[in-house]
C-alpha cells in the first residue's frame, strides 16, 4: 500500500506542476491582453471625444439667447431609442407653457454656457411631475414624481472655465404642469443660456457623447481585467500555503472594523449618490469605491495601532465599552441623521423644506397644531376637515406654538427628541432582552430601514416608537407610574396604539400563573394595561363633546369613503 502510495506522489505532483505553468500563462496572457484592450478603448474614447469637441464647438449660436427645445419621443424600431423633435427655442421658464397643453409630453432642453473662470453656479428648480439637469453629461439634480406634485429645490454645483453644456429633461404629465430653471452665478446674476444652431444634428452629436462615454468606460474595465489576472498567478501560491493563509487571517482580523467601517461608509454615500441619478448598475464606482475605502480604513486602523500603541487604543476602547449604552445610541442617531439631510440635498431637495414643510399628513397635522380640529359638511353630502389626524402629536407641537416657537420647528422640536429617545430605548431594551451585540444590530436595523426618514418629518412615528419602547421597558421593569403616564399617551398618539394593551398579558402571564395569591399581579396588570385604552378613550371623548360623535376618530375615514378590509395593509392609517 505504501508502495502505491509512492507510485502516485509523482503523478499529482506533476498535475500541480501542470496546473501552476497553466495560471502562470493565463495571468500573464490577461496582463497583457488587458493592457491591450485598455489601450485600444482609450485611443477609441479619445477619438469619440475629439469628434464630439469638433461638433460642440461649432454648434452654439451665440447671437441668441435661451435654449433649444425638443419633444422626445421613443423609436418604434428600437425601443429604447429617443428621437428628437426640434419643438422651439425658449428660456428655461415653463409655468404652464409655452410647451403645448398635452400629457405625458417628454422634452429636453439644451444650451450651452460660455463661462469666463471656474466657479459656483447656483440653481433654483420649480415644476411638476419629473426634472434631470446635467452639466457637461454629469447629472446634477433629478425629481421624479409619482404623481403630481411641486418641485421646489435649490443646490450649486462648481463648474469649470468655457464651455459647458446644459441639458434639462423634463415629463410633462399633466396639462397644466410646468417648470422653472433659474441659474445665477457666484455674484447673483442670471447665467446667460445660448441655444443650438439650426443646422446641428442634436441625435448624433449625443451618439458621439455617448460613444466617448462607453469607451471610457470599457478602459476602465479592460485595466480592471489585467489587474485581476496579472494577480492570479500571485494570489494562486499564497493560498496553497496555509500557514500564509492562518498568519494573514491573524493579521488582519484587528483590523476589520477600520474595513468594515470606511466600507460601510462609502456603500451608503454611493447609493446616495449614483442610486439618485440611475447609475446604480454601474458596478465599478457602486462595488469598487467602497471596498477602496474599507481598505483605507483597515490601513488606516493599522496606523493608528503603530501610532498610538495597543495598550492606549485598550484604554481608549475599554472607556466606551464601558459607557457604550450613552455614547453609541447618540452617535448612531447623529450619524442617520446626517446622512438623511445629505442624501436629501444630494437628491436636489431644500433640506428646510424636506422637514419643515413635508407633505402628506404633516400639513393635517401642522393644520390641528395652529386651528385644532375641525369638522365641515358640504352641500354635496361630503366632509372636509382633519378631525381623524391623531391627537398627542399636534397637541405637543401646539405648545410649543404657544411659547412662541413658529410651527415647523415646533413640530420638529416634537419629532426629533422621540427619534433621539427611539434609538436609545431600543438599545437598551435589546441589550436588556439579548445582549450587547443585539442591541447594535438594533441600532443598525433601524437607521437603515428603507422607511425610518419618517421618523425625521412631521409625523408621529418617531414619537409611538419612544412611548411604546418607554411603555414596555416600564411594565417590565415594575415601574407603575411610568408605564401608565407612558401607555395613556401611547394611546393619543395612534388609533392602533391600543393594541399595545395586550403586551402586559404576555409579559405577566407566566407570573401570575406562578404566583401564590394572584391578586396583586393580576391588578397590576389590569392598571398598565388600561392607560393605552385610556388615552384613545381621551380622544374620542374630545370628539364627542366637539362634534357630537364618539367614535368620530375611529371612523371618521369611513365618511370619504375608505373602509377597513383585509388583507389589513388596506386600513388607512391617517
Amino acid at each position: 500500500m505504501g508502495e502505491d502510495h509512492r507510485q502516485n506522489a509523482p503523478a499529482g505532483g506533476e498535475r500541480g506542476a501542470r496546473l501552476w505553468r497553466l495560471i502562470l500563462v493565463i495571468g500573464l496572457a490577461g496582463w497583457l491582453l488587458g493592457l491591450g484592450l485598455a489601450g485600444f478603448c482609450w485611443w477609441e474614447g479619445r477619438r469619440a471625444e475629439n469628434a464630439f469637441e469638433a461638433v460642440w464647438a461649432k454648434a452654439l449660436d451665440e447671437e441668441s439667447s435661451g435654449a433649444s427645445v425638443f419633444r422626445m419621443r421613443l423609436d418604434p424600431r428600437h425601443p429604447h431609442v429617443y428621437t428628437l423633435t426640434p419643438l422651439l427655442t425658449s428660456t428655461l421658464d415653463w409655468p404652464q407653457g409655452p410647451l403645448p397643453e398635452a400629457q405625458d409630453l417628454k422634452v429636453k432642453a439644451l444650451a450651452g454656457l460660455n463661462l469666463e473662470a471656474a466657479q459656483k453656479l447656483y440653481f433654483r428648480v420649480r415644476g411638476h411631475d419629473g426634472v434631470s439637469i446635467f452639466i457637461q453629461g454629469e447629472p446634477l439634480f433629478d425629481q421624479w414624481r409619482a404623481y403630481p406634485q411641486t418641485i421646489d429645490a435649490r443646490f450649486s454645483q462648481e463648474v469649470p472655465a468655457g464651455y459647458l453644456l446644459l441639458e434639462v429633461d423634463y415629463l410633462k404629465a399633466n396639462p397644466k404642469s410646468g417648470l422653472m430653471v433659474e441659474i445665477r452665478d457666484e455674484a447673483g446674476r442670471p447665467v446667460d443660456l445660448f441655444p443650438l444652431k439650426p443646422e446641428v444634428d442634436v441625435a448624433a452629436w449625443l451618439a458621439k457623447r455617448a460613444s466617448r462615454d462607453a469607451w471610457q468606460k470599457r478602459a476602465l474595465h479592460a485595466l480592471g481585467l489585467a489587474l485581476l489576472l496579472g494577480l492570479l498567478p500571485l494570489v494562486w501560491s499564497l493560498i496553497r500555503d496555509p500557514q500564509w493563509v492562518a498568519d494573514l487571517w491573524d493579521r488582519l482580523q484587528p483590523l476589520a472594523p477600520g474595513f468594515w467601517a470606511g466600507l460601510c461608509l462609502a456603500m451608503l454615500a454611493q447609493m446616495g449618490r449614483l442610486l439618485s441619478t440611475q447609475q446604480g448598475d454601474d458596478l465599478l464606482p457602486m462595488l469598487g469605491v467602497p471596498l477602496a475605502c474599507g481598505l483605507a480604513g483597515g490601513l488606516l486602523l493599522a496606523l493608528a495601532r503603530r501610532v498610538l500603541g495597543q495598550r492606549r487604543l485598550e484604554v481608549w476602547r475599554a472607556v466606551y465599552l464601558a459607557h457604550e449604552a450613552l455614547i453609541l445610541p447618540g452617535a448612531a442617531f447623529l450619524f442617520y441623521a446626517a446622512y438623511v439631510t445629505w442624501a436629501i440635498h444630494g437628491l436636489g431637495g431644500y433640506v428646510p423644506h424636506a422637514y419643515l414643510e413635508a407633505p402628506w399628513d404633516a400639513l393635517q397635522y401642522k393644520d390641528i397644531a395652529l386651528n385644532w380640529y375641525h369638522l365641515t359638511y358640504t352641500d354635496t353630502g361630503g366632509v372636509t376637515g382633519n378631525y381623524p389626524w391623531h391627537m398627542l402629536l399636534p397637541l405637543l407641537g401646539r405648545l410649543w406654538l404657544w411659547l412662541g416657537v413658529e410651527i415647523n420647528w415646533a413640530m420638529l422640536l416634537v419629532v426629533w427628541p422621540a427619534a433621539l429617545a427611539t434609538f436609545y430605548l431600543i438599545f437598551r431594551l435589546a441589550a436588556e432582552l439579548y445582549g450587547v451585540h443585539a442591541a447594535r444590530w438594533s441600532l443598525a436595523a433601524l437607521a437603515c430601514y428603507p422607511a425610518s426618514w419618517f421618523m425625521l418629518i412631521g409625523f408621529p412615528y418617531s414619537l409611538a416608537m419612544a412611548l411604546g419602547l418607554g411603555y414596555f421597558l416600564a411594565v417590565r421593569s415594575r415601574h407603575l407610574v411610568w408605564a401608565v403616564v407612558l401607555g395613556y399617551l401611547l394611546g393619543m398618539t395612534y388609533i392602533t396604539s391600543v393594541l399595545a394593551a395586550a403586551m402586559p398579558l404576555f409579559m405577566l402571564a407566566p407570573a401570575i400563573r406562578r404566583a401564590p395569591d394572584p391578586w396583586p399581579e393580576l391588578r397590576y396588570l389590569l392598571v398598565v394595561s388600561a392607560a393605552p385604552v385610556l388615552g384613545l378613550l381621551t380622544f374620542c371623548f374630545h370628539h364627542w363633546v366637539m362634534f357630537g360623535n364618539f367614535l368620530l376618530p375611529v371612523t371618521g375615514h369611513e365618511m370619504w369613503g375608505r373602509r377597513a378590509a383585509l388583507p389589513w395593509p388596506t386600513i388607512p392609517r391617517p
